[in-house]
């Protein structure tokens, strides 16, 4: 598996085994795809505290192709939100660390392909 950078990935805990569902971005490949698969709680806990990256659980069963209407729509929605927040006379960004990232990210990837 390659480099695997999360784009909006999350974790459902409401069924008795969580899932991990979301959409990725693998560096090598130069390509986005979706995720979904079942983890255990201790793959949760390692993922929380970061003593275990998504590379190590994932393979290529677990992957699917995405659209691209949905990067795009995730790209709309972190640059909308980048230019919500305000201070007296100034934007404020209201992204979080990882957010930001990920918008530098897809920026990085759209002006690349284009």
């Amino acid at each position: 598996m390659s480099d695997v950078v999360p784009i909006k990935v999350e974790i459902l805990l409401e069924d008795i085994k969580p899932i991990l569902r979301g959409i990725i971005y693998q560096k090598l490949e130069d390509k986005f795809s979706r995720i979904n698969k079942q983890i255990s709680h201790e793959v949760v806990q390692e993922l929380y505290h970061e003593t275990l990256n998504i590379n190590d659980i994932l393979n290529d069963k677990d992957l699917e192709e995405v659209n691209t209407e949905v990067i795009v729509e995730i790209y709309n929605d972190l640059t909308k939100k980048k230019n919500s927040g305000s201070a007296l006379r100034y934007k404020v960004s209201r992204l979080t660390e990882n957010e930001k990232e990920t918008l530098n990210l897809l920026e990085e990837v759209f002006i690349n392909k284009n």
